[in-house]
């Protein structure tokens, strides 16, 4: 599950892979094909998790920091099988063995081993390009060239079977998940009322909570022929958009949902934030008439897919059919 902390939540590539069952919360940063399985937990909630791309974290994993000690883990490393990594820096093409400690402010160089069930005690400084094992862990030798070898071999191996999953559904079921959840939040949350305002302005926080990777969702509505700002979760934005200018204005004009995947080649496009990088627009009608959009950005290229063109229109047709927007 993909979890908010605070104003906190995670930065998935749209390359990476999660398995379902594997938990992200707060400031975690998933680079391309990174992938984390099944049981792992990555949680960000006092300082940042930076996971580079290549990177597999094992099942079971656990990943935390401390206030003063991010976690950063460097290109095409390998998390081994229950290993815990705290609060420090590992390196590029590392690989660190099943059920490994790893803690505060310790750092592991790059294309070092770590034996399979090491403690690296907080502080210490393994250098590059050697095998360390123990508790406390030491320095045993440089590593041979086929060890080298393994190491890619292993980030390798986990990055072709993290995209055969990704075919069969892994990571969009995690997102798919989340949408479910959001439908019957939205369904509850609106249930009984009629002030339009308050029903939107909890739909902007349901999507916000349930939506991971993006940096600004809320309404447009209409008035006077042009749309107008309505409630919304993000940067302040501009106030009214011309019809057919901007994305907003041309789902509008053209009564159908617009799917961007890189704004900055849309023409005339408005920013309501200056960071989004796509976009995702569902116009609002009942009866024949636009009543308004949903309007969804996100500082990923390429954030919004079939999926989400799927969930934010039922998204929207629950909020047509069960609300008064005369």
């Amino acid at each position: 599950m993909i979890y908010r902390y605070e104003d906190k939540k995670p930065k998935i590539s749209s390359d990476a892979f999660v398995a379902e069952s594997a938990d992200l919360i707060g400031e975690v940063v998933l680079e391309e094909d990174s992938n984390i399985w099944f049981g792992a937990v990555l949680r960000a909630d006092v300082n940042k998790i930076i996971v580079k791309k290549g990177v597999n974290i094992q099942d079971n994993c656990t990943i935390h920091v401390d206030k003063d000690h991010p976690v950063y883990i460097g290109e095409y490393s390998n998390i081994g099988h229950n290993s815990v990594i705290h609060g420090c820096k590992i390196g590029n093409h590392a690989l660190i063995g099943m059920q490994s400690t790893i803690l505060d402010g310790a750092e592991v160089g790059d294309y070092t081993i770590v034996g399979a069930g090491s403690l690296i005690t907080g502080g210490k400084k393994i250098p590059s390009g050697v095998l360390c094992m123990g508790s406390p862990a030491k320095v045993i030798r440089e590593l041979t060239e086929d060890e080298i070898n393994h190491i890619k071999q292993n980030s390798d191996h986990y990055i072709e079977i993290s995209k055969k999953y990704m075919k069969q559904g892994g990571k969009s079921m995690n997102r798919k998940d989340n949408y479910e959840t959001m439908l019957l939040m939205l369904k509850g949350q609106i249930s009984g009322e009629d002030d339009l305002i308050a029903n939107l302005s909890n739909a902007t926080s349901i999507i916000n909570l349930m939506t991971d990777n993006i940096n600004w969702a809320g309404f447009y509505l209409m008035k006077d022929g042009e749309l107008v700002l309505g409630p919304f979760q993000g940067k302040p934005a501009c106030n009214r958009i011309k019809i057919g200018k901007g994305v907003c204005g041309t789902a509008v004009a053209e009564r159908k949902l617009q799917r961007v995947d890189n704004v900055h080649e849309f023409e005339g496009h408005i920013a309501c934030d200056a960071a989004s990088n796509s976009e995702i627009v569902i116009p609002i009608i009942k009866n024949d008439i636009v009543y308004g959009v949903l309007d969804i950005d996100s500082e990923e290229f390429s954030r919004f897919g079939e999926l989400e063109e799927e969930y934010f229109t039922k998204f929207v047709k629950i909020l047509t059919e069960n609300m008064k927007w005369e």
